[in-house]
């Protein structure tokens, strides 16, 4: 109420913390699908999102950790597995690990990673996604956000090419 009197009708207050989000807070991906009512738009991002992920070739998981109470995305990428579908390729960078290298992991490597250094939330994230996908699906960034776009501290066109595109 007391939002919706400062202006803000677009705002909802969170039934767990009692914090107050606007749609311009929103991210695409939201941890929201247990919580209560959702405005429209909400609803219609994440009904084209399922179609989108269904049909995904490759998906990255930008700063999203995969959780596991997100029950929507997790069942449609494990149903696409189960249904014989080609599972996409997913690329993840997630959060920025100082041990790591600037460089993309792939396979056993990715994997020993995760046991290296298991209390890494990227290693957190990887592990998840390996259980739904398989690691040859899969290829993962630790050194984090804005390091996988900079070469020398400068943002560097390659290096988003190959963010974008897994061949």
């Amino acid at each position: 109420m007391r939002a919706y009197e400062e202006g803000k009708y677009d705002a909802i207050q969170c039934t767990h913390c009692g914090e107050i989000t606007e749609a311009h807070h929103s991210a695409i991906i939201m941890q929201t699908n247990f919580k209560g009512q959702h405005p429209p738009f909400i609803e219609e991002i994440q009904r084209d999102m399922k179609v989108a992920i269904e049909k995904a070739k490759h998906i990255i998981f930008f700063g999203y950790s995969l959780p596991e109470d997100d029950f929507i995305y997790r069942s449609i990428l494990a149903s696409r597995k189960r249904m014989g579908i080609e599972s996409p390729k997913v690329s993840v960078v997630v959060g920025k690990d100082a041990e790591a290298e600037d460089k993309w992991l792939k396979g056993d490597e990715l994997e020993n990673y995760t046991e290296n250094y298991p209390e890494s939330g990227f290693s957190t994230v990887v592990k998840r996604a390996i259980d739904i996908l398989g690691k040859e699906n899969l290829r993962g960034y630790a050194a984090g956000i804005p390091n996988v776009f900079l070469k020398e501290k400068h943002a560097d066109e390659k290096k988003v090419i190959e963010l974008l595109r897994w061949e």
